[in-house]
């Protein structure tokens, strides 16, 4: 919705939406410690939920930034022909643009998975014992006195596995997403 807004009423010159993308043009190890404190004092650290409010607060920026541009691919003419038949701006948003932004969204969702997926700063910094995910467990195959390379190999296969498979389904949508907008008719 952040992003639908920004495409259609930023007034602003694009100062918000560069504001909303700014929090990804840091390094996340810049963030560490102001997160750190302030989730140890929720009592968020080491916890599912804590992990994906991270995860969610980086992803929201990025994907307003990436779907900013499908949305304004959709021609406004079509959202005031809908509104002229008597749809609200509601039904507009999701009987017309939503079903136009679709193979966005699909490229979207598969960006920040790969992102999360990947990211390890956070994983490791924030998690200890009950919330740790794939990549941090893989990291403990690294010893002081060795490294069990076949248990790290096998781990790292296996952990590749889920966004491989993600990406395979949703392949259709991704093409046509990368491709949305690049040829005008």
């Amino acid at each position: 919705m952040a992003a639908y807004s920004f495409a259609r009423w930023n007034t602003s010159n694009g100062n918000f939406l560069f504001v909303t993308i700014s929090t990804r043009m840091f390094p996340p190890v810049v963030a560490a410690v102001p997160y750190f404190m302030v989730f140890k004092h929720l009592g968020l650290l080491d916890t599912h939920l804590g992990l994906m409010l991270l995860y969610v607060f980086f992803n929201v920026s990025f994907a307003t930034f990436l779907l900013y541009g499908f949305f304004n691919e959709v021609p406004k003419e079509l959202e005031q022909a809908a509104m002229i038949d008597g749809y609200s701006r509601m039904e507009v948003f999701r009987k017309i643009v939503f079903p136009l932004i679709k193979p966005g969204l699909a490229v979207t969702s598969v960006f920040c998975l790969i992102w999360i997926w990947n990211e390890f700063t956070y994983a490791f910094l924030f998690t200890r014992n009950v919330a740790r995910p794939v990549n941090v467990l893989i990291s403990s195959f690294w010893g002081g006195l060795q490294v069990q390379y076949g248990p790290m190999a096998a781990g790292s296969a296996i952990t590749m596995l889920p966004t491989l498979l993600i990406a395979w389904f949703m392949q259709r949508y991704i093409v046509r997403g990368l491709t949305f907008g690049a040829v005008k008719g």
